[in-house]
């Protein structure tokens, strides 16, 4: 994966807001000394949702008018993570230091 697609999904994971508009990518790209035109930014994220859409198939980069770009992607759903969760703290062969790990992380 490309530098600036790494870049581009850092600053969505890592942002406090869910909406992101190209203006706020730009200006955050520059923290990675990645520097790019506007136009450029929506051609990151073409490239972004074709190298995941195998995985999620979907466009997990989408965006609105007047509010911005976001990530649309789960990993796991609710249900799914208490099943896990659910899994890990009644699981018999695992010694309390070793669930409080896997729950930690």
């Amino acid at each position: 994966m490309g530098e600036k697609m790494i870049a581009v999904l850092q600053i969505f994971m890592l942002s406090d807001h869910k909406y992101l508009s190209s203006k706020e990518i730009i200006e955050q790209l520059k923290d990675f000394h990645i520097y790019v035109e506007r136009k450029h930014i929506y051609t990151i994220f073409d490239q972004i949702n074709s190298f995941f859409y195998p995985v999620f198939y979907d466009n997990i980069i989408k965006s609105l008018k007047k509010r911005g770009s976001y990530l649309d992607v789960d990993y796991f759903h609710d249900g799914e993570l208490q099943f896990l969760l659910d899994n890990i703290t009644y699981h018999e062969d695992l010694n309390d230091e070793d669930k409080r790990q896997l729950k930690i992380n």
